[in-house]
């Protein structure tokens, strides 16, 4: 939703804390982000796999969305752990 309409802000603190009560959401503090701004991360467990995660990045002021970063972590490899980082950024 976010990528698409401007979200209010009541709205995006409702959706903020739905999501903190979700099995599977972790806070993982604060960040700089890929384009330098301060943020703060929030993984989400997306998938079956231990390794498949959603990391949103939000703007720790007012909880604008700033990133989606989705995490596909192989773990039945045995040499080498394959990582599939894809990004998505909001420019703002």
């Amino acid at each position: 939703m976010h990528s698409n309409y401007v979200v209010p802000a009541a709205a995006a603190a409702t959706e903020w804390a739905m999501l903190a009560k979700e099995k599977g959401t972790t806070y993982l503090g604060r960040v700089r982000e890929r384009a330098g701004r301060d943020a703060v991360a929030i993984s989400v467990h997306t998938g079956p796999a231990q390794g498949d995660r959603v990391v949103l990045i939000a703007d720790p002021d007012d909880g604008r969305l700033l990133g989606i970063e989705e995490l596909n972590q192989d773990s039945d490899s045995i040499a080498v752990q394959k990582v599939s980082i894809f990004l998505r950024s909001s420019m703002g």
